[in-house]
């Protein structure tokens, strides 16, 4: 798992402060691994570290959390608290982000934990020493009252041609998967001929067809690109 930069500064642009929920720790049998986050706003959420009322709760707690602005540790012991099955305990790292917290941000995501040391501790540093010199891939830990998270760096770009609701659906479905990034809020959508139509890339230039049935080139968007609206 890691830290969703990009996606978070797209939900801060949007709600404004918003709290972040990652597992920091498990014991035992856990509905969700380490490193596992939603994020929750005043009237929603997206994510999940596992449903049922571990993440009922979670969620009412952070949403407390945005009128208090201050970050928190909760272990939580499943069974004997919340009555789920899964018998186990969970550590959850709620945290208050914004676009100024955002903004220091580099390629790992390394904090103290609310009752840490301020200091970096010496085997956090030789985690993040071992990471930038290859010798170690970096895992979502926790690691002497330090959070330590890689960012996200999606390696395969998908692109769905049919902007219709099947096109949406499907880009709702892989968003969540690690190491994809066919977001819906970095698409524009562009009707073709024939009935039609196609998603790209904000960031590219728009294709448009050129020749027989099916072909594409690169050019120039035209006035008929709208945003897609999620499903």
């Amino acid at each position: 798992m890691s830290f969703d930069r990009e996606g978070l500064g797209r939900l801060v642009a949007v709600h404004g402060a918003v709290v972040r929920v990652v597992v920091a720790g498990t014991a035992g049998s856990a509905p969700r691994e380490v490193g596992a986050a939603m994020v929750v706003w005043a009237a929603g959420q997206d994510g999940t570290i596992g449903g049922g009322a571990l993440e009922f709760e979670a969620a009412a707690r952070a949403r407390a959390m945005l009128a208090t602005g201050a970050d928190r540790l909760d272990k939580v012991p499943l069974g004997p608290r919340l009555n789920q099955c899964c018998g186990g305990a969970v550590v959850l790292l709620s945290e208050v982000w914004d676009a100024a917290r955002l903004a220091g941000l580099g390629d790992i995501v390394a904090r103290p934990m609310p009752s840490a040391g301020a200091e970096m501790p010496l085997k956090v540093a030789n985690r993040l020493r071992a990471a930038r010199n290859g010798t170690r891939p970096l895992v979502a830990e926790a690691v002497q009252g330090w959070m330590i998270e890689p960012v996200t760096a999606p390696v395969r770009e998908i692109w769905i041609w049919g902007a219709g609701h099947v096109g949406r659906a499907l880009v709702a479905v892989m968003a969540p998967l690690p190491d994809l990034a066919p977001d819906m809020d970095r698409y524009r959508c562009r009707a073709l001929s024939r009935g039609t139509a196609g998603c790209y890339p904000t960031d590219r230039r728009q294709p448009r067809r050129s020749g027989g049935r099916g072909a594409a080139r690169g050019g120039t968007s035209g006035p008929d690109l709208q945003p897609c609206a999620r499903p």
